[in-house]
């Protein structure tokens, strides 16, 4: 199974009583159950930029649920067999805000977080990853 799933702009920063986010991290843990359920590889992309880049404080808003869409993935068991590469830019792309100090900053500081598997924990990836970081 293939999915590529992104918000358009035209997604506003709230869908009746949810964020647009957690409507889609939502839909992909009914992705993971499904891909479970039938035995079948789930391959999935999403970009989440919605709230971060039209409000500097909107990120704040994700961290409740990303970490309620983590924790679920976890406590079902999804995550001792899957790869996750969790990435974030530098924010704002434009105007006075980047100018600024704390805009000097968030552009240097992007993130990339990966999860592997336990079972991977002695394999040739992680020393891999670990070299490849410096």
């Amino acid at each position: 199974m293939l999915i590529f799933l992104f918000q358009t702009p035209v997604m506003r920063k709230c869908a009746g009583q949810q964020i647009p986010t957690n409507i889609l991290t939502d839909y992909i843990l009914q992705l993971f159950r499904l891909s479970k359920n039938l035995n079948v590889p789930l391959f999935l992309s999403s970009w989440l930029s919605n709230l971060s880049h039209d409000d500097e404080n909107g990120i704040r808003k994700l961290d409740p649920g990303v970490a309620k869409f983590f924790e679920t993935l976890n406590s079902e068991g999804h995550l001792e067999n899957t790869l996750v590469f969790f990435i974030s830019d530098h924010g704002y792309r434009y105007g006075t805000r980047r100018a600024s100090i704390s805009g000097w900053y968030e552009d240097k500081m992007p993130n990339l977080w990966i999860h592997l598997p336990q079972k991977y924990a002695d394999s040739n990836w992680i020393r891999n990853l670990k070299e490849n970081s410096r």
